[in-house]
């Protein structure tokens, strides 16, 4: 916090608001004659932020009127102005968080027991928040060794979700922008345990995630990273194994470029991959048919007016005809399957990738220039 700084800004809301609904609950409880441990739990705890805040908000003003402050090292970033570490899920339609039941199973794959008995070893409740101003409902949780918001959103999580997939290469992804019409996310709001891994904290949010997954998930995002990927089952144990940001270093299918991705650099990349495809056929001739990588082509299919360029498993190259299995599942071309051989001209392909015992992998010039712009998106 700096001397420039206002007193607003000195004062977290955030922590004043937490803490004092903590008060609240905690003194309402202890009033009604319920009082539970986890009763006076949350008074302490909303007290001691409490406190805590009102010290630095002083500390702050004696800073800001002092005629000469002492010259001191540069001041950390605060936890407020870190890099948001949360994983958000687009959704397809609002989720409904009435009942019990997702509580319960939340808990269950944390290896918690929510509640407010002598019993339970965390704490889950509702609580205001100002981010879901256009409806949703906002959770508090509680965890050893920190404290994260659930986050149950109704609007898109992007506001120009036109825009966001615009700036995306993937149809796939390009679709779950597009269609998502709400969010649910965990975030971080404090990690108290410094004697762990600083990726800790991601643990809980990934495993948390993982327990709240369903059929209504289209894509899965990472602010920290900046990074968005189409949403399967089976990135599921990458979420719960303890190190969920993994899932955005591949995308979860090989991705399929549309027709009309023929910005510079894509072009670029395609004229390579044609202009030394000799290379390709050259490591193909000599390749152990028995055992080894596969060798991979990308080229271009169409049906009823849709084209996608997907990649083959390469299987015999004949002259100009390029032989093969279909590795992808086609997004919307009805006519053609994953697994299907399929034969392709040559001339036509846009990338190719193959293992090279001089060079390890040659190609997939076009997958470099995909990762970039997915990069850069933050969509």
């Amino acid at each position: 916090m700096t001397p420039d700084s206002s007193p607003k800004q000195a004062v977290s809301w955030i922590t004043l608001l937490l803490a004092g609904f903590l008060v609240y609950r905690g003194s309402s409880r202890i009033i009604a004659g319920s009082a539970t441990f986890w009763s006076w739990l949350c008074l302490g705890l909303g007290i001691y932020w409490i406190v805590l805040e009102m010290v630095r908000w002083w500390r702050f003003r004696s800073t800001e009127h002092a005629s000469a402050p002492p010259a001191a090292p540069p001041v950390p970033p605060s936890a407020d102005d870190a890099p948001l570490r949360s994983i958000v899920f687009l959704l397809e339609a609002p989720r409904d968080t009435n009942g019990k039941a997702w509580m319960d199973h939340l808990g269950e794959a944390l290896g918690i027991r929510f509640g407010e008995g002598e019993e339970a070893t965390g704490i889950l409740m509702p609580m205001p928040h100002p981010i879901n101003a256009h409806g949703g409902e906002c959770f508090m949780m509680s965890v050893p060794g920190g404290f994260f918001w659930i986050l149950n959103a109704r609007t898109p999580y992007m506001d120009d979700p036109a825009g966001c997939a615009k700036r995306l290469r993937d149809r796939r992804l390009q679709d779950a922008v597009l269609g998502h019409k709400a969010w649910l996310s965990v975030d971080l709001i404090t990690w108290n345990d410094k004697t762990t891994e600083p990726d800790a904290p991601y643990a809980v949010i990934g495993k948390a995630m993982a327990a709240l997954a369903g059929p209504d998930v289209l894509a899965v995002f990472a602010p920290e990273i900046n990074r968005l990927n189409v949403f399967d089952p089976t990135i599921l144990p990458v979420l719960s194994g303890g190190t969920p940001l993994a899932l955005f270093e591949d995308p979860t299918f090989s991705p399929v470029l549309g027709a009309s991705d023929d910005d510079e650099q894509m072009e670029a990349a395609i004229a390579e991959a044609r202009s030394r495809w000799p290379e390709f056929v050259a490591e193909f001739q000599k390749r152990d048919a028995s055992d080894g990588p596969p060798y991979l082509v990308k080229a271009p299919f169409t049906s009823n007016g849709e084209t996608e360029h997907m990649w083959i498993e390469v299987t015999d190259i004949e002259e100009s005809t390029v032989h093969g299995i279909l590795a992808n599942h086609p997004h919307r071309l009805d006519d053609f399957h994953q697994g299907q051989m399929v034969r392709v001209p040559s001339a036509t392909i846009s990338d190719w990738v193959c293992a090279s015992d001089d060079h390890g992998t040659l190609g997939g010039w076009t997958q470099k220039v995909l990762a970039n712009q997915i990069r850069r998106s933050d969509g």
